[in-house]
């Protein structure tokens, strides 16, 4: 997907507030533990008076990564907060439960048959048969798998690392069947979440604060952009880069040579409140933004 992630609900409710997780998770982040926390000061916003928010739907289990295809909207339950959902908006009929039978799901995305989602709760990879509701799980063993993404016939999915220690720092490269391998493992990525591809031959990669190029070629990892604050779920349009900074409550706009600037909103502009989840609807043109504490799934026009 064009996406990313944090992830507890009362001790998080995708914030979470525990001594062992870090700051910023799939669906997890904590001020808790000085050792991951990062001294961010947010970007100054000259945009958010035209910024255009709209609330399109409230659940509790609207958290995490978002998908939007063909004029619908899936979205994901957020893991460590023990909920097992994935589910369906559309602006005619709003938001139901599509199934419960995920475990923490993170990020979602799709091919014309299923969808695949990253289950953080259990380590897994699930499927979702969109025609039977059939839910299956193709993969295990991960790491606290993140970000997915669909290149070709192959999934992309980021490791952001498994509780206690969260000390992801790998890429896996899937086949349909479930088939995997370590694509790449980088010092350089640290707790990595949002991944997207950028062409057919690269993806981008959300590794806290920091935005990587990964080339599926060589496999050589590029850094891109240093935004200054931590980023979970990005998304991409026509080369530029749009990212979810859930601490700060900011939407950034990034380009491929590393400018950054917010687009909505700050910290004291409750226009919008931790958002996690972010995807493109190109028939709207507008971002569709999960907000992670408070279940709320906003739209944020382009125009």
């Amino acid at each position: 997907m064009k996406i990313y992630l944090i992830l507890f609900a009362s001790l998080l409710s995708v914030s979470c507030e525990s001594k062992d997780s870090p700051e910023n998770q799939p669906n997890i982040t904590t001020d808790g533990q000085d050792s991951v926390v990062m001294e961010e000061e947010p970007i100054e916003d000259t945009t958010a008076v035209e910024a255009k928010l709209t609330l399109l739907a409230t659940h509790p289990d609207i958290q995490d990564g978002v998908l939007v295809e063909n004029g619908k909207v899936y979205t994901t339950c957020g893991g460590l907060i023990r909920k097992t959902s994935i589910g369906l908006y559309t602006d005619s009929d709003g938001f139901k439960i599509l199934s419960n039978e995920f475990a923490g799901s993170i990020d979602i995305d799709s091919d014309n048959e299923y969808l695949y989602v990253t289950n953080y709760d259990d380590n897994t990879i699930k499927t979702y048969n969109k025609s039977t509701g059939e839910v299956n799980t193709i993969t295990g063993e991960l790491d606290g798998p993140a970000g997915i993404e669909m290149v070709g016939d192959f999934l992309y999915v980021t490791n952001f690392g498994a509780p206690p220690v969260y000390s992801g720092n790998t890429v896996m490269k899937i086949a349909k069947d479930g088939t995997k391998e370590v694509f790449l493992e980088s010092s350089e990525l640290l707790r990595p979440q949002g991944i997207c591809e950028l062409n057919p031959k690269t993806l981008i990669i959300a590794s806290k604060a920091n935005l990587y190029t990964l080339d599926l070629e060589s496999k050589e990892l590029k850094l891109i952009a240093e935004t200054g604050l931590s980023v979970g779920n990005i998304t991409i349009i026509e080369d530029v880069i749009y990212a979810a900074a859930n601490k700060h409550n900011q939407i950034l706009k990034i380009t491929l040579d590393g400018d950054v600037e917010s687009i909505c909103c700050d910290d004291s502009d409750e226009k919008l409140t931790k958002p996690l989840g972010i995807d493109y609807d190109e028939e709207n043109n507008r971002l569709i933004i999960a907000e992670s504490q408070v279940g709320r799934l906003k739209a944020l026009s382009l125009d």
